[in-house]
């Protein structure tokens, strides 16, 4: 007998404010000032927020919700993005580069102008992608 060892977790709300917030002491993590801590938004839902331009380079957002995200212009070069649902994404002209986006599901993200180079898309959902250059 095959037993299923799949594990469902359940996804950590967060308010624009509180994203906000753990953006500005990204910023202040990536410039190496006091306070400042990594983007640690693993399993949290960013559904429908605003990340429009914010930097979020070597992010941790494993298994994050950001369906219908807003995420224009966002940096997320390096960031781990594995499992995370992107699915109806806004991320034209984003920076991903080197992002692992392994087994993310971006169905109908809007990827125009995106900066694609070294992601790693292995085992990712990428049905209707929008931008997406072949």
């Amino acid at each position: 007998m095959v037993s299923d060892t799949s594990v469902s977790r359940p996804r950590i709300p967060i308010s624009q404010a509180d994203l906000d917030e753990v953006i500005r002491r990204h910023a202040l993590f990536q410039s190496g000032r006091h306070g400042g801590q990594r983007a640690m938004l693993s399993y949290h839902d960013l559904s429908r927020l605003d990340l429009g331009g914010k930097n979020l380079a070597d992010g941790d957002l494993t298994g994050a919700v950001l369906a219908g995200a807003r995420c224009g212009g966002t940096i997320l070069n390096s960031a781990i993005l594995f499992g995370a649902n992107l699915a109806q994404a806004d991320l034209r002209g984003a920076d991903v580069r080197r992002a692992n986006f392994t087994g993310a599901d971006l169905s109908l993200a809007n990827v125009t102008g995106a900066h694609l180079d070294d992601a790693d898309f292995t085992n990712a959902r990428l049905s209707d992608m929008i931008g997406m250059k072949s």
